[in-house]
């Protein structure tokens, strides 16, 4: 997971938010202002727009004055998957169901079960 993704999460933005956050500006380069203020500053609006005020402050803070690139959060992304997985089958949903409602193959959810398995053996 990257640094940006645990500093935020550690700073108490929900996953929900840094989700938001590396679906809609992943990969995109920007400058952070050395102060908060959506009023004046483009990257602070966008950034609290998409992840709230919280993870566009906490990206301040830690990165003032500097040009950071929004990771994608792949790591990040396919943990929620797995989880999502997880809780779906738990709660008696079939594999295609889970795939279907998921938008995922029915290959990649039995891989995350599969894996998931292996690690709770």
């Amino acid at each position: 997971m990257s640094q940006v993704i645990r500093e935020l999460l550690d700073a108490g933005v929900t996953a929900e938010q840094v989700e938001r956050l590396v679906t809609e500006m992943g990969g995109l380069s920007v400058y952070l202002p050395r102060q908060y203020d959506p009023a004046r500053s483009a990257v602070c609006r966008d950034l609290t727009e998409v992840a709230g005020e919280q993870a566009a402050r906490t990206l301040v803070q830690h990165y003032a004055g500097c040009r950071i690139v929004i990771p994608l959060g792949q790591a990040f992304m396919r943990e929620r998957l797995r989880a999502r997985i997880a809780r779906m089958r738990a709660a008696g949903h079939s594999v295609p169901q889970i795939a279907r409602t998921l938008r995922v193959h029915v290959r990649q959810v039995q891989r995350l079960l599969r894996e998931t398995q292996d690690v709770v053996a």
